[in-house]
């Protein structure tokens, strides 16, 4: 893997023309949700062959128990029922309260519908979808939201991914240190107990490493003044 890896999400509704990918199929003509879903895997012609049965067992089980695609659902019945044409869905990328570790969220607590215009400055790490925006936005890899929305099938309850204020466990802070924070390392170190989710967990691990590299080096560029590296003298490698 060479460059950087980028995470980014679509409008809510393909454009005219287009086929529905991606979220998008929690929306746009649900009527044939899960022979689209399995024409656009056929579509990798590496991709073993879908039995339609499962893929109808997951569809139900996401539809029960995930809080992200509720809220989809939720923004389809408000497209049916309004034809509104300037409805905004608001994922929210950071919480007021502590990042929790064992209660799972609600829909209430992963995302909100919007009619009109408002001020997307509100959230730091929100996500702005439009019905159709025509472009991709890059999604915050220390957002809540982006772990269960790109991993679904490993996250199927919509378990919190990382964020940089999840606090660490008291019994566990050295008191001769300043952090008190998660650290993305610690995080994913806790993840990699993940079983049975073959391929898509090595596309996870890499995924995982790349961020944490990112991380590692937003930090240098970020602190200069705290790391002073120019003025380093008699480093050997």
């Amino acid at each position: 893997m060479s460059g950087e890896n980028y995470h980014r999400i679509g409008s809510l509704l393909p454009n005219p023309g287009e086929q529905p990918k991606f979220s998008q199929l929690y929306i746009y003509d649900t009527e044939n949700e899960v022979t689209n879903k399995i024409f656009i895997a056929r579509m990798d012609k590496n991709s073993n062959p879908l039995h339609t049965e499962i893929v109808s067992d997951i569809k139900e089980m996401l539809d029960s128990h995930n809080p992200y695609v509720q809220t989809y659902r939720m923004l389809q019945d408000r497209l049916k029922e309004s034809n509104a044409c300037n409805l905004k869905l608001r994922i929210i990328g950071k919480r007021g309260k502590d990042g929790r570790r064992y209660n799972l969220p609600i829909t209430s607590e992963v995302a909100s519908l919007v009619v009109g215009d408002f001020d997307v400055g509100n959230g730091e790490k929100d996500i702005i979808l439009e019905t159709q925006q025509g472009y991709l936005q890059q999604i915050f890899v220390v957002s809540y939201a982006y772990l269960p929305l790109h991993y679904p099938l490993m996250f199927p309850r919509g378990e919190d991914g990382y964020s940089d204020d999840i606090p660490l466990n008291e019994a566990t802070i050295d008191t001769s240190k300043k952090r008190e924070k998660v650290s993305m390392r610690e995080f994913f170190a806790h993840q990699v107990i993940l079983l049975y989710s073959k391929r898509l967990f090595q596309q996870f691990f890499v995924d995982a490493y790349s961020m944490i590299e990112s991380a590692k080096l937003n930090y240098v560029k970020t602190h200069q003044k705290q790391l002073r590296s120019e003025i380093y003298k008699g480093l050997k490698i």
